[in-house]
């Protein structure tokens, strides 16, 4: 079985500052795939290597694309969307700015996320959590084979974050998608993730939530001794507090 997403020898540096250091993993078909790591550990340069919006070295492959049409291939929740609250958008003509989908196509993937409700509705007049499943919504509308999702559930309370997780894990199963999710969510990570990747600038551990997600391995994830000084407060319990 060939892996949805594959990293291999990923390194980024700007202006001589190495940010990610020889980052390899792969994403199998279907799998929920946590990337986590303290303040700094390069998981959001990370995934804009993989969206090809920052130069990188190393390999990387989406459904088997290497160069930049692989991105096509992708959908992209970011961690936070600025917008004109003002401006009078609605739900579905937002959707419908970057992708050329009908209304039916619009309706049905709204069914799915459960938001229907909201098709009609101002852009500006929706909640964090209905704004990110709108952001969820359009990610998945082209039926992309990856999805990414960089802490998109920051700022959200704790009972839209768990509605939130849940519609992820619906959404893989019925459009049979892989996804990979920044988080600092422990909670979150633990119940939803197949596969955890602990990333310090460089890989530090991959394995399952149940392998990495105890207080000895999580110290080593958060303290890891040769970036200490870029974690200064790297303690287990800070993960709920780091962002990006």
């Amino acid at each position: 079985m060939n892996p949805i997403l594959s990293v291999k020898n990923l390194n980024i540096a700007v202006k001589g500052v190495e940010l990610v250091k020889d980052v390899s993993f792969d994403v199998m078909p279907k799998e929920i795939v946590a990337l986590i790591g303290p303040n700094g550990a390069g998981k959001t340069t990370t995934l804009k290597a993989v969206l090809d919006l920052i130069p990188y070295e190393g390999d990387i492959s989406v459904c088997g694309n290497k160069n930049h049409s692989r991105v096509k291939h992708i959908g992209y929740v970011p961690q936070r969307f600025v917008f004109d609250k003002n401006f009078p958008l609605l739900v579905r003509e937002f959707i419908k700015m970057t992708t050329a989908v009908s209304d039916k196509e619009i309706e049905g993937v709204l069914s799915v996320i459960d938001i229907s409700g909201l098709l009609d509705k101002r852009i500006g007049d929706l909640s964090g959590g209905e704004l990110q499943k709108v952001m969820l919504a359009k990610a998945v509308i082209l039926h992309p084979c990856l999805i990414l999702l960089d802490e998109a559930t920051t700022g959200i309370d704790p009972k839209g974050v768990k509605e939130f997780a849940e519609l992820v894990n619906k959404v893989r199963d019925e459009y049979a998608t892989s996804i990979v999710f920044v988080s600092h969510e422990i909670d979150l990570v633990y119940r939803f993730a197949d596969k955890v990747v602990a990333i310090n600038k460089e890989i530090i551990s991959i394995g399952s939530p149940e392998e990495l997600l105890n207080s000895e391995k999580m110290e080593d994830i958060y303290t890891s001794s040769h970036l200490k000084e870029t974690n200064r407060h790297g303690h287990a319990h800070s993960i709920h507090h780091n962002h990006g």
